[in-house]
C-alpha cells in the first residue's frame, strides 16, 4: 500500500493536487500470492499500542513504508527500531507463525519528511534478518508512464475498511484506484 500510495503521491504533488487516503474503504480480501512483497508492520510499545502500517519489501532486509509509520509525530522523534515487529508472507494475521515475524535493527526516516504536512512521507525499516518475501523493484526513470495521471493502480494493505469502525480486519485488503 505504501509503495502504491507513493506512486499516487509523487505525481499528485508534482501537479499540486495531493490526494492520499489512509484507508481502503470497502476493499475486498486479498491473497498474499497477489501481493507477495507486502509486509505488516506493528509498533509494540505502550505509546503506540495497536499502531500498525503496511510496508513493501524492497530488498531482503529492507521494508519501505510511510515516514509517519516510523516517526512518532506526537513525541517528535523516530520510534526505536526495537519497538517494531514486521510480518511477511501472510495475508491473514491470524495465521502468523514464528517464521513470518522479523525484528527491526534500524528505523530510518526520509530527511526531507515534514511531519506537519507529511511531505516526503517515506521511511525504511531494516530487518535484523532477511525475509524470503520477494523484493518489489522500485520504478525507474524508464517507467515514467507509471507516473501519468489516471494510471490505474491496485492498492493493498491492512487497515480500516469502514470509516465508521475503528477495528481493521485481520486480512489483507485490496481495491482499485485511478
Amino acid at each position: 500500500l505504501c509503495l502504491a500510495l507513493a506512486l499516487l503521491w509523487v505525481p499528485a504533488t508534482a501537479h499540486g493536487d495531493a490526494r492520499a487516503h489512509a484507508s481502503i474503504i470497502r476493499g475486498e480480501n486479498a491473497s498474499i500470492s497477489n501481493f507477495p512483497s507486502l509486509a505488516f508492520i506493528e509498533a509494540r510499545t505502550s505509546a503506540k499500542r495497536g499502531f500498525a502500517c503496511t510496508g513493501t519489501v524492497i530488498a531482503p532486509r529492507v521494508v519501505l513504508t510511510a515516514a509517519h509509520c516510523v516517526f512518532d509525530i506526537e513525541a517528535g522523534h523516530v520510534t526505536p527500531a526495537s519497538d517494531y515487529v514486521v510480518i511477511t508472507g501472510v495475508a491473514d494475521l491470524r495465521e502468523v507463525t514464528h517464521g513470518n515475524v522479523f525484528h527491526v535493527s534500524q528505523a530510518l526516516v526520509n530527511p526531507d519528511f515534514d511531519p506537519s504536512t507529511l511531505h516526503g512521507d517515506a521511511g525504511l525499516l531494516i530487518l535484523s534478518a532477511p525475509t524470503s518475501a520477494p523484493a518489489l523493484p522500485i520504478a525507474g526513470a524508464d517507467e515514467g508512464a507509471l507516473y501519468e495521471s489516471r494510471t490505474p493502480v491496485r492498492l493493498a494493505g491492512w487497515g480500516l475498511t469502514d470509516p465508521d469502525h475503528s477495528n481493521p480486519p485481520p486480512i489483507l485488503q485490496t481495491t482499485s484506484a485511478e
